[in-house]
C-alpha cells in the first residue's frame, strides 16, 4: 500500500467539525496518535467532500494537518469532483505519483467509496469488517480510533 486516503466526516471527525478541540481534548489526542501511527507506516491523505473551510480549519486545529502528506477537500475542485466522480482519486494519484490501485480509501461515505472503487483504489467501508487485503496495521489503527473516539449521535 503506497498511501492511505482517509475520509474525515464520520470517521475522523465523528464530532461536529466546528467543535473546538479544547472541548474534547481526549478525542483529539486519540485522533493525533492514530494518524501519527498510521503515517509511520504509509503516507496519509485526508479527502472529504464537506465544507472546505471547515475541514481545513478542523485539520489545523486538531493538529492532524502536519501529520498528512496531502489534504484534498473536493469542494475546491468544483462540481465535476462530486461523488461518484473519480477525479479526486486521480488528483491524489497524480499528486503523490502513485497508481490508484496502490492506495486504499478508508471511510464511510457511500458516494466517495463508490468513486474510490471506480478509480481502482482499494476500499474499506468502516461500517463493515475489512477485506483480507486491508493491511493489519491500517485495521489496527482505524479500529483503535473508532473504539476510542466518542461518536456523534446518528
Amino acid at each position: 500500500m503506497d498511501a492511505v486516503i482517509l475520509g474525515v466526516q464520520g470517521l475522523l471527525a465523528p464530532l461536529p467539525l466546528r467543535e473546538k478541540p479544547a472541548q474534547n481534548p481526549d478525542s483529539i489526542s486519540v485522533l493525533r496518535a492514530a494518524i501519527r501511527d498510521l503515517s509511520e507506516v504509509t503516507p496519509v491523505v485526508l479527502l472529504d467532500s464537506g465544507p472546505a473551510d471547515d475541514l481545513e480549519s478542523w485539520a489545523q486545529s486538531t493538529g492532524v494537518a502536519p501529520l498528512t502528506v496531502f489534504r484534498l477537500w473536493t469542494g475546491r475542485l468544483g462540481g465535476q469532483a462530486k461523488a461518484p466522480s473519480r477525479l479526486p482519486f486521480r488528483f491524489v494519484s497524480r499528486r503523490l505519483d502513485i497508481d490508484c490501485c496502490q492506495s486504499l480509501y478508508v471511510g464511510c461515505d457511500d458516494g466517495t467509496l463508490e468513486a474510490a472503487r471506480r478509480s481502482g483504489c482499494g476500499t474499506w467501508d468502516v461500517r463493515q469488517q475489512p477485506d483480507p487485503g486491508v493491511p493489519d496495521e491500517v485495521v489496527g489503527v482505524v479500529e483503535w480510533l473508532l473504539e476510542s473516539a466518542p461518536r456523534q449521535a446518528e
